[in-house]
């Protein structure tokens, strides 16, 4: 079995593969004590990645059939991931992972993690080639995301590293980096929003470790914020995947308890 929680996966209702259905059974069948999904709330700018108005009611109805259908088995949460520039949320979820994918600037949405040359364009043309404008500009959203989320779950903290594996487009260490990061820290730490140890860069490739990096991770443990593990599958297959390097980044972080769901709440278990 594996014991810990993976609350931050999507289905079907919006940029995953596979239905509800069969993302809840791929966790079952592979030993999770808890598992939960974190569809995309509508975005009015980018309507392709989150739900459809007009299914959220739906989604929500399978979720809540799937969850007394797993009773006694395996607890499943139902939650939604709401971005920052997202719609608000009007319904009542077990839990909000609140994340950013876009930078505004200019006027326009601009996403940060769909590919790696719209990236390069997007400091090219919006940031007069300062790739470390667009990271600070990233942070000072993130800084935001509880504030206007409300969210129980702070989504891969530092996504803007996603296509930045070996520092092949900024160095994490430098000065303009940590302080828009720390600044941000400073803002959401004290909320006492979990921040999960995000493994889905790895599992498309573009990265070798999961969010957040190292000199956070350590900054987080050592100001008292607490974690949670998450495969942000978006394919059933996907579903077990890197949890063991997710639990070993922890450890060498300095952490010695993760958090997970049970019997509807979330719970602090040992590493």
């Amino acid at each position: 079995m594996i014991p810990y929680a993976s609350l931050h996966n999507h289905t079907n209702f919006a940029d995953g593969k596979h239905s509800p259905d069969e993302m809840v059974e791929a966790a079952y069948r592979a030993g999770f004590a808890c598992f939960g999904i974190s569809e995309h709330a509508t975005m009015d700018h980018a309507p392709e990645d989150g739900l459809k108005v007009r299914d959220m009611g739906l989604y929500e109805s399978i979720m809540r059939d799937l969850q007394a259908q797993y009773k006694g088995k395996m607890d499943v949460a139902v939650g939604i991931e709401q971005d920052i520039f997202g719609r608000p949320i009007d319904r009542d979820y077990d839990y909000i992972i609140g994340s950013v994918h876009f930078v505004k600037k200019d006027g326009k949405f601009l996403c940060i993690d769909r590919m790696p040359e719209l990236f390069d364009s997007h400091v090219q043309n919006h940031f007069g080639g300062d790739v470390y404008a667009m990271v600070e500009e990233y942070f000072a959203t993130v800084a935001r995301v509880h504030a206007e989320t409300g969210c129980h779950i702070i989504g891969h903290f530092d996504l803007i590293t996603k296509f930045n594996e070996n520092g092949i487009r900024f160095d994490v260490n430098h000065p303009r980096v940590q302080a828009a990061a720390n600044r941000a820290l400073d803002r959401l730490i004290p909320t006492g929003a979990i921040f999960e140890i995000n493994t889905g860069a790895i599992t498309r490739g573009y990265r070798k470790s999961p969010y957040p990096d190292e000199s956070f991770l350590r900054v987080l443990n050592e100001r008292g914020a607490k974690i949670i593990l998450s495969a942000d599958a978006h394919h059933k297959d996907w579903v077990p995947l890197h949890f063991d390097l997710a639990a070993q980044h922890a450890k060498h972080c300095g952490y010695k308890t993760v958090m997970t769901w049970k019997d509807g709440a979330f719970v602090e278990v040992e590493l």
